[in-house]
């Protein structure tokens, strides 16, 4: 797990990332909008995948480092325990 710096600096990436893609699927769907005839059809369809899939990793590495503890999020649980007791 990075220290705190690090994982400030990660977070504020992942913000970074998700306005690029919401940015860029707009201007792409915007541009093959005009490019085909097809407005808003294609420029709609880029933003909400744009959204659903910057959403997605944003998640992702919010939920990997975004936890305040030092275990990595695994809850002190030892791998292979299973709900059997010992």
């Amino acid at each position: 797990m990075p220290k705190q710096p690090a994982r400030l600096a990660v977070l504020a990436a992942a913000g970074s990332q998700l306005g690029a893609v919401l940015g860029a699927s707009a201007f792409i769907g915007g541009y093959l909008d005009e490019r085909f005839g097809t407005t808003p059809w294609l420029f709609l369809l880029f933003l909400v995948a744009g959204t659903t899939g910057g959403f997605w990793n944003f998640l992702k590495i919010v939920k990997r480092y975004g936890s305040s503890d030092e275990s990595g999020g695994n809850s002190g649980a030892k791998p292979g325990n299973g709900s059997r007791p010992d």
